[in-house]
């Protein structure tokens, strides 16, 4: 599997984009518990999307200034998703309405608001984990109710398919954040949204 040049997005204080020399990542079966406050970071995946970046993959910094959170490639993408999501359950059955609509609603938002706390406490290593870990959780959550629409004839098998791909990426933008989080923290005094350390470029993610 490939990963596109830019599908993360980063906090950095002038540009956007991270690209991944090569291309190609190490594909590892690794999952992470949605309740955890402090994960053990560096063998730490995604419990959708079972993937995160080798750490030998060269990372650089380049493209658009970030201004917030909502400038991320991972939220905008969650967030597209939430509102798909939302459409679709409209045409779902009424004795589903404070159930699995109303469940798929709430995790499929969770984990954009999860996101956008993560990156307010990104001053505090345990919170910001925390939070990724919550958005990791709630979009597993997600997928699993996707799989109930599928088999309750709710959905399409194609829209299942669509639906579940989108997680299944999302899930792999926060096992690469959850595996080297320290990259997205801010260091002393930064206000911005910086994923490089003290001005220097990264190297690996």
């Amino acid at each position: 599997m490939k990963t596109n040049a830019g599908i993360l997005g980063c906090w950095n204080s002038g540009m956007s984009e991270i690209a991944i020399s090569g291309g190609l990542e190490n594909i590892r079966e690794q999952g992470s518990e949605a309740g955890s406050l402090m994960p053990e970071i560096r063998g730490q995946g995604s419990a959708v999307g079972s993937q995160r970046t080798d750490v030998g993959a060269r990372v650089w910094v380049m493209g658009e200034r970030i201004n917030s959170g909502k400038d991320l490639k991972i939220y905008q993408k969650a967030y597209a998703l939430a509102l798909e999501i939302f459409r679709i359950r409209k045409l779902w059955p009424p004795e589903e309405k404070f159930s699995l609509m109303d469940q798929i609603r709430r995790s499929s938002r969770s984990v954009c608001a999860n996101l956008r706390e993560a990156g307010a406490k990104r001053k505090y290593p345990a919170h910001f984990v925390s939070k990724l870990t919550d958005a990791d959780g709630e979009n597993a959550g997600t997928d699993t109710r996707l799989d109930f629409a599928k088999d309750c004839g709710y959905i399409s098998l194609e829209e299942h398919i669509r639906l579940t791909s989108d997680c299944k990426e999302i899930g792999a933008m926060l096992g690469t954040m959850l595996a080297k989080p320290g990259v997205f923290l801010l260091k002393g005094r930064d206000r911005g949204w910086k994923a490089e350390s003290r001005g220097q470029k990264m190297s690996e993610l």
